[in-house]
C-alpha cells in the first residue's frame, strides 16, 4: 500500500525538487498530490484528500497564516504527519511551528539525506499506527524499569517535563513515564486526547469547566469518583481549548459550553 504525500510549497520549481529528493528514497512507494499555486487550494486539497505526509515549506505556511497548520495537525478527521522545511533565518516561525507540534524539521538548503531521515522516520511512525490494535484503544509506556499499559480513555490529562512526563488518570493518581510527550502523542488513538499545547496532552471528554482570571487559567476534570481535579493551563491551552468547546457546542446546537 503506497502512502500518500502532500507537499506545499512556494512555486512549482521547489515542488519538483522536493519530490524529485523524496522519490529518490526508493525503499517506499510514494502517492503525491499533485503541486497547487496557492496555499488556500493546498488546504481544501488536503482535507479532500486525506494524505498520510504533508511536506510543508514554513516560508509558505508562516507567510500565509500558521493557523491554518495548526488546524492541519489538531483536525481530527485525519492526524497527517507533518514535516516542516524551513530556513535558519525564520526562527521565529520554527519556534511556533515546534510549539504547535509536529513531526519532523529539516532545515533548507534541503540535503537528501536529511529528507530522507524525516521521511524514513514518519513512515515508521505511520507503520506503527496501522499495526496497533485499536479495540479499547490501549497504550504502553515506559515507567522506571517497568512498562505501564493503559486504555487510553482512562487518562485525563498528561503533562512534560522535557523527556519525561507525568499521567493523570480517572481516579487522580499519578503515573511518571519516561517517554517524550510528543514519543506519546503520536501514538494516541483515542480523539478525544488532544494536545493543546507544547507541554500537555487533555482528554477533552472530561471536561466539566473551563474559566479563570488574567492571570490564572483554568480546567477543571471529572474524575470516576464524581469528583474533579483542577488543571492550570497556559494562555495558548486555554485559547485553543475555547475554540474547540465552541465549535462542538456550534455543532451540537447548544447554548452552554459543557
Amino acid at each position: 500500500m503506497s502512502t500518500k504525500i502532500q507537499i506545499i510549497e512556494e512555486n512549482r520549481a521547489a515542488w519538483d525538487l522536493v519530490k524529485y529528493k523524496v522519490e529518490s528514497i526508493g525503499d517506499k512507494e510514494f502517492d503525491f498530490l499533485p503541486f497547487f499555486p496557492s496555499v488556500e487550494e493546498s488546504v481544501g486539497a488536503f482535507f479532500l484528500h486525506k494524505p498520510d505526509i504533508l511536506i510543508a515549506d514554513l516560508k509558505v505556511i508562516h507567510g500565509y497564516d500558521l493557523d491554518v497548520m495548526e488546524k492541519l495537525i489538531y483536525q481530527t478527521i485525519a492526524k497527517p504527519k507533518v514535516i516542516i522545511l524551513a530556513a535558519a533565518s525564520h526562527l521565529e516561525g520554527i519556534q511556533q511551528i515546534v510549539e504547535i507540534g509536529i513531526s519532523g524539521l529539516v532545515m533548507k538548503p534541503l540535503n537528501t539525506d536529511n529528507l530522507a531521515r524525516a521521511i524514513r522516520r514518519v513512515t515508521n511512525l505511520i507503520d506503527s499506527d496501522n499495526n496497533v490494535k485499536t479495540d479499547g484503544h490501549f497504550i504502553t509506556l515506559k515507567a522506571n524499569r517497568s512498562l505501564l499499559y493503559l486504555n487510553q480513555q482512562d487518562i485525563l490529562f498528561i503533562e512534560s517535563n522535557r523527556n519525561i512526563c507525568t499521567v493523570t488518570v480517572k481516579d487522580g493518581s499519578h503515573r511518571t513515564v519516561n517517554e517524550s510527550i510528543s514519543s506519546i502523542d503520536q501514538r494516541l488513538l483515542a480523539k478525544e486526547l488532544m494536545r493543546i499545547d507544547k507541554s500537555t496532552i487533555i482528554n477533552l471528554s472530561k471536561i466539566v469547566y473551563l474559566g479563570g482570571d488574567k492571570y490564572n487559567k483554568e480546567c477543571r476534570l471529572k474524575l470516576d469518583n464524581g469528583n474533579e481535579v483542577s488543571k492550570s493551563l497556559s494562555k495558548i491551552a486555554m485559547s485553543r481549548l475555547y475554540k474547540i468547546v465552541s465549535n462542538k457546542v456550534r455543532e451540537k446546537g447548544q447554548n452552554v459550553i459543557l
